[in-house]
């Protein structure tokens, strides 16, 4: 769901649905309308600001791992789907982020199948 999210945010942006950092009312009708639809869910535009708000926090740790400033050794592996790093290199984020520990096995769900 997260996938088509994304995805509609995209095409709304694309629209002119988006001043500045933000969608218009309009927009967020569109989606709440075509994720219901596609899900078969009783979303609301406080359901997906929310889900927002958690999507761009945890874009911030990615950002950070591949392309922040403060850690780096991280990789994509397109193949195995998961995040590749020399061990010493996950030390040290697991040490400074134990929650990070699930990212070492974690594989993307938005491209399997």
């Amino acid at each position: 769901m997260d996938y088509c999210f994304i995805q509609d945010m995209l095409t709304q942006q694309e629209k002119g649905n988006k001043i500045s950092e933000n969608f218009i009312p309009q927009a967020y009708t569109n989606m709440v309308e075509e994720l219901n639809q596609n899900f078969g869910k009783s979303l609301t535009k406080n359901n997906l600001k929310n889900r927002l708000k958690t999507l761009k926090s945890g874009f911030l740790q990615w950002y950070d791992m591949f392309r922040g400033t403060s850690l780096s050794g991280f990789g994509w592996n397109s193949e195995t789907q998961l995040i590749e790093a020399d061990e010493e290199v996950w030390a040290n984020l697991i040490n400074s982020k134990p929650e990070a520990i699930s990212l070492k096995s974690k594989k993307d769900q938005t491209t399997m199948k």
